[in-house]
């Protein structure tokens, strides 16, 4: 979902082959991309602690492998849920997990998902309760800010960030089965929770009491299913065949010599040159490829410019792996537009 490497099928055993495997944080993407943790990349992302309560308890009346089962449990539901909502688990520590958002998979509703996460989870409390007849609570804590994830030559989620700080002591002020968050949160769903009781909490670590929103009970969270580039791929290769069919008379002029030094003449390339020259499709092929390179262009404009504004106030911009992606289409746009300036020029000189 990152860098459309294929993870499953032939391809994906390919893949494996080379080493490029599903990450064990997030299975939608690969161990290889994770743009911003290559880089140590300072990002704005919502981090949300789950901590299941009544841990200690449950280990002296249920003993260890009943525990384990509960937990197991848990820990796949918690997972589940936060890759559900385009989270990140980072860890889990104990009966605790802690999950990331807007990291790997920048999305722009990142707030909201992270609520969406939290609400789903205290759902999901009551699915385990049923199954293990146990009664079983959960609490939650999220907060939003700027981190530093990962570093330069340590590929992991570790952030490091007041925003960490913040939401790990929210955990621990909140009711079981509730949900606490801070201020910057709160204004992100505020439309989906009118009126949610706010407090002045003090935090441990903190010189002053923090605004803390309690979301238990109230309202739903929608998200926005964000648009994938799936038909970046295939617009690109159109316009490259476009252009490359399109223009024989450019392709003549670059193949010839090819094909001299190959010992196999331009007998070749000048029979197909002659057929596609004369061919009705020349110049349609031709205005699709210029129109498919401009598109690409102002698309690519656009991912770029929205990029760095997702990235502001400090961020660290587009990442490595975006850069790499928006030159390689820019390359590509203006390879397609350079071969119809080419066939132009040649057509009317040759003809």
């Amino acid at each position: 979902m990152v860098c459309s490497t294929p993870l499953s099928g032939l391809y994906g055993g390919l893949a494996r082959l080379g080493g490029v495997r599903r990450s064990r944080q997030n299975p939608n993407v690969c161990n290889r991309c994770n743009g911003h943790i290559e880089e140590g990349s300072i990002v704005e992302l919502s981090v949300l602690f789950a901590d299941l309560t009544g841990y200690t308890r449950l280990t002296h009346d249920l003993g260890p492998e009943q525990t384990h089962r509960i937990l197991d449990g848990f820990r796949r539901m918690a997972r589940d849920v936060v890759l559900k909502w385009d989270g990140s688990v980072a860890q889990f520590v104990g009966d605790e997990v802690m999950a990331y958002f807007n990291v790997p998979l920048r999305r722009a509703d990142f707030i909201a998902r992270a609520v969406g996460a939290a609400s789903e989870l205290q759902v999901g409390m009551g699915e385990l309760s049923s199954r293990f007849g146990e009664q079983l609570e959960l609490t939650v804590g999220i907060a939003v800010g700027h981190a530093r994830v990962g570093s330069d030559d340590v590929k992991d989620h570790m952030a490091i960030g007041d925003v960490v700080n913040r939401a790990a002591r929210l955990v621990a002020r909140v009711e079981p089965g509730g949900i606490l968050v801070d201020a910057a949160v709160y204004e992100g769903v505020a439309e989906q929770y009118p009126n949610a009781p706010r407090q002045r909490v003090p935090l441990k670590g903190f010189a002053e009491p923090v605004d803390a929103i309690s979301l238990h009970g109230q309202g739903t969270v929608s998200v926005t299913e964000p648009k994938t580039e799936r038909g970046a791929r295939p617009l690109r290769a159109a316009m490259l065949l476009a252009a490359i069919v399109g223009a024989p008379c450019a392709g003549i002029l670059l193949l010839n010599p090819l094909t001299i030094a190959a010992g196999l003449g331009a007998v070749v390339t000048a029979g197909a040159a002659a057929f596609f020259d004369q061919s009705p499709v020349r110049v349609p092929l031709l205005t699709l490829a210029t129109a498919a390179a401009l598109a690409n262009l102002v698309a690519l404009r656009r991912s770029s410019s929205r990029a760095r504004r997702q990235n502001g106030n400090g961020g660290a911009g587009p990442t490595r792996l975006e850069r790499r992606r928006i030159r390689l289409g820019v390359l590509l746009s203006v390879v397609a537009l350079a071969a119809v300036t080419s066939e132009l020029i040649a057509h009317a000189v040759m003809h």
